[in-house]
């Protein structure tokens, strides 16, 4: 800055360090009233950090009240785990079973004749899908012609699904991959079993009602689409059975306590409420014992211990940050903040409510959980066990009705 110069009186004062001097002295008061302002920003932006987090961590502690798989637990334990294996859901019930698994669900499955090369043309037309119940005694070689084909049954839920085979996928692999590509419930293969390439065609779901009928029109006299030439080779119906029937179809068999139950699938659900068998293996003769046992009073009994201590680690947060000390003292970052305080208050109402259950557990006081002076809550363990043990039922309904 240049030298200001005045002549006279006052001359060879530094008027330019007065100026300097002056505005530092205007500009500190405000730069610290800045800072003091920013810090308590800062300060206020770090206390709403830590209500998130607080309010997240109950909220977490709610999670395991909140549906009743999670409220409810049980154990299943299976004798032979090489036979079959269980899974439990909230509704599973104590006891022990013997189950008997005498054969497992299959697909449908059949098997063309052989051909010599994956390029091999088999012929042109339209092959017909039906799914339902097949009555067929295959013999002892389906080449030698003492199979009988006695009915078919279409399944009612499921309707006939057709693919064209034309000059552009009709040999062994074309017509495979058409028949995967069509997404009809039917997938294809190809196997070579040493004696050339056979197309392997089953149903993909399992079951006695999920087998296959094929019919084929080849556009012309009835007898080109049951004869053995053509695409006619892949028929398997009452007027042909020109494929070889690998794997009948088949649907579980299980007993339960002698009770004799029949699956389409090898995944078994409501034979025995609150329980799905997986089957693996058969094993006629020789039952697998099945005992569930329910821990749902210890499972619950922990989860509301966990809720209790989360909602008093959520009051020591917010009490910290709105903390009135007096005058002297240190107050909380956030005293005097409506939404800190409206939070806490709504959360408190809440647990304060009754709600009409038909039991005498329709509160959280009912059950021994008490409101302290301070705010936070107490839990008489002694109280809450017997609670549960005297009206589990109660309980889970108050959890529906957002007692928790």
């Amino acid at each position: 800055m240049a030298t200001l110069s005045v002549g006279g009186i006052g001359s060879g004062l530094d008027v330019n360090g007065i100026l300097e001097q002056i505005v530092e002295a205007e500009r500190v008061p405000t730069e610290n009233r800045l800072n003091v302002k920013e810090a308590t920003l800062q300060a206020e932006l770090s206390a709403f950090g830590s209500v998130k987090g607080a309010v997240s961590t109950f909220q977490s502690s709610l999670g395991k009240l909140k549906y009743a798989s999670l409220f409810n637990s049980s154990d299943v334990s299976v004798s032979n785990p090489d036979i079959l294996s269980a899974s439990t859901s909230s509704i599973a019930k104590e006891g022990t079973y013997s189950v008997e698994v005498k054969s497992l669900a299959q697909s449908h499955t059949l098997a063309s004749i052989a051909f010599d090369e994956l390029d091999d043309v088999i012929g042109s037309g339209t092959m017909t899908f039906n799914f339902g119940t097949t009555v067929y005694d295959p013999g002892t070689d389906f080449q030698t012609a003492d199979d009988t084909y006695t009915s078919f049954t279409q399944n009612p839920e499921r309707s006939s699904e057709s693919i064209v085979i034309d000059n552009t996928n009709n040999t062994i692999s074309g017509i495979r991959d058409a028949i995967n590509d069509a997404d009809i419930g039917v997938t294809a293969s190809i196997v070579d079993d040493g004696s050339g390439y056979r197309l392997l065609i089953s149903s993909e779901d399992q079951g006695l009602d999920n087998s296959l009928q094929i019919t084929v029109d080849e556009g012309g006299i009835p007898a080109d689409n049951i004869d053995t030439t053509g695409l006619s080779v892949l028929a398997f119906n009452s007027n042909a059975t020109n494929v070889e029937q690998t794997q009948t179809a088949q649907d579980a068999e299980i007993t339960v306590n002698g009770l004799t139950v029949f699956r389409e699938s090898n995944t078994v659900t409501g034979a025995i409420p609150g329980i799905t068998l997986n089957l693996k293996d058969a094993d006629i003769g020789n039952p697998v014992q099945l005992t569930i046992s329910n821990n749902n009073v210890q499972e619950a009994q922990s989860n509301i211990t966990n809720f209790v201590t989360a909602f008093n680690e959520l009051t020591t947060v917010f009490n910290g940050l709105t903390e009135f000390s007096g005058d002297d003292g240190q107050n909380g970052i956030l005293l005097g903040d409506t939404t800190t305080r409206n939070i806490l208050q709504q959360i408190r109402r809440e647990l304060g409510g009754f709600i009409n259950n038909g039991g005498d557990f329709n509160s959280l006081s009912s059950i021994g959980i008490t409101t302290s002076r301070d705010g936070s809550l107490a839990l008489d363990s002694d109280a809450l066990n017997a609670a549960l043990n005297e009206d589990f039922d109660s309980l889970i309904e108050g959890r529906q009705l957002n007692l928790f």
